[in-house]
């Protein structure tokens, strides 16, 4: 333009229909190649994750031959595997059944330690059982004799979970 407040197309005052237009075209193509340059950054993080992800399953698979190389190893030493998953799975029920969390308890602190604790839990609810009877006894007692029938049904369920005779 020049200094004279024309257009480049004639003598107006004010920019022409034709030089808005122009504007609004430069516009469009400077946001066209800022849609293009983020669409080429978009494309350079998805190739970049993909490769992650790519190794991350190369990794993963790698590790998954390796334990079968290990239980395959452990097998030929003369263990059963089979019998030794099912071994593992009914140790991991039954930290899960005593620990009453579904397995997280073991996963969170580790077999070691659940067993441990494990055996804590069981020792008190022993005990607890034992201060039961105790008191099913004093209560029985003082009902009578026609009251004990239960009672000794009760010891000996006890002693058969204790692996002694009643």
């Amino acid at each position: 333009m020049s200094g004279r407040d024309e257009c480049e197309h004639g003598g107006l005052r004010r920019k022409c229909e034709i030089c808005e237009r122009d504007a609004e075209i430069a516009s469009l193509h400077q946001r066209l190649a800022e849609a293009e340059a983020d669409r080429a950054e978009a494309s350079a993080d998805f190739q970049e994750v993909a490769t992650k992800m790519h190794a991350a399953e190369v990794r993963a698979e790698r590790l998954e031959q390796e334990k079968d190389l290990l239980w395959a190893t452990v097998d030929k030493g003369g263990a059963n595997l089979s019998a030794m998953k099912a071994a593992e799975a009914q140790r991991n029920n039954l930290l899960a059944r005593i620990h009453r969390d579904g397995g997280h308890y073991m996963l969170k602190h580790g077999v070691e330690k659940a067993c441990a604790d494990a055996d804590l839990r069981v020792a008190e609810a022993y005990g607890s059982l034992e201060e039961l009877a105790a008191h099913h006894i004093g209560l029985r007692c003082m009902l009578g004799p026609k009251a004990c029938g239960p009672y000794l049904r009760a010891t000996s369920l006890l002693a058969a979970l204790e692996g002694r005779d009643p």
